[in-house]
């Protein structure tokens, strides 16, 4: 019974510490939609620099439609990095990674009235609704020879059972996103809040909206629910002493 009741306290003490990340991410959600609704999308030829906000969609920049090398997928932008997982070497496990190729230069954005912005990669780091991967896997055996598609910075230092995973991260053209970001020399970069998805301001801004109105309801459930659990738990402990 104490070993029960012990592990029903811990449980409650764990939906009570629960609560206080989920009210961390209501804060930055409610800083989120404050900072949208204060920030809507202009036209590129009005900006000035700062933080601005724009509807549109992804195209390629200078350098053209690219293809990507592991998709073979026509994008506006891709970049490939490859990890290199090795298990005991001088009694130790090693990762280390390599840049493989990637697009010169910045894919662009452009709007409703055909004006166009560079955008800087950073921007769209981790955007995972507007940006697509591919990924491969290999393990190196002796005496073989690496695929083609592994970085030459990797290939040449590969040991047997050496597991190598090549990620490709590309941006998709005529892709219709909405960006809130920081125009400096001309070009949308991150800097603070940053945010680059599918879908347009007015949606963004309801799905954040949404968020809150969920975390409103989950935070008391999970505090009161947890108090309850950790009170009676205790209670039992109490008794048993």
């Amino acid at each position: 019974m104490a070993t029960a009741a012990a592990v029903v306290l811990l449980l409650g003490a764990c939906l009570v510490g629960v609560t206080g990340i989920f009210a961390l991410i209501s804060v930055g959600n409610l800083r989120r939609a404050r900072l949208l609704r204060r920030t809507p999308p202009a036209p590129i030829a009005s900006w000035r620099p700062g933080r601005v906000a724009v509807e549109g969609r992804t195209q390629a920049g200078p350098s053209g439609l690219q293809v990507g090398p592991l998709s073979a997928a026509e994008c506006a932008w891709f970049r490939v990095d490859a990890t290199c997982e090795r298990s005991g070497d001088s009694d130790r496990d090693l990762t280390w990674h390599a840049e493989g190729p990637r697009t010169p230069g910045h894919p662009t954005l452009v709007d409703a009235t055909g004006r166009t912005v560079p955008i800087e990669p950073g921007v769209f780091a981790g955007a995972t609704p507007a940006t697509e991967t591919t990924t491969l896997e290999y393990t190196h055996k002796r005496a073989s020879s690496p695929p083609p598609w592994i970085p030459e910075a990797m290939s040449g230092r590969l040991k047997r059972g050496d597991r190598v995973t090549v990620r490709e991260t590309r941006l998709p053209p005529g892709l219709p996103v909405f960006a809130l970001a920081h125009l400096e020399n001309g070009v949308l970069t991150r800097r603070g809040r940053t945010v680059f998805t599918t879908g347009g301001w007015a949606d963004v801004i309801r799905e954040t909206e949404a968020d809150l109105r969920l975390m409103t309801v989950t935070i008391p459930l999970f505090f009161l629910g947890g108090i309850a659990l950790s009170g009676g738990a205790l209670a039992v402990l109490l008794a048993a002493a």
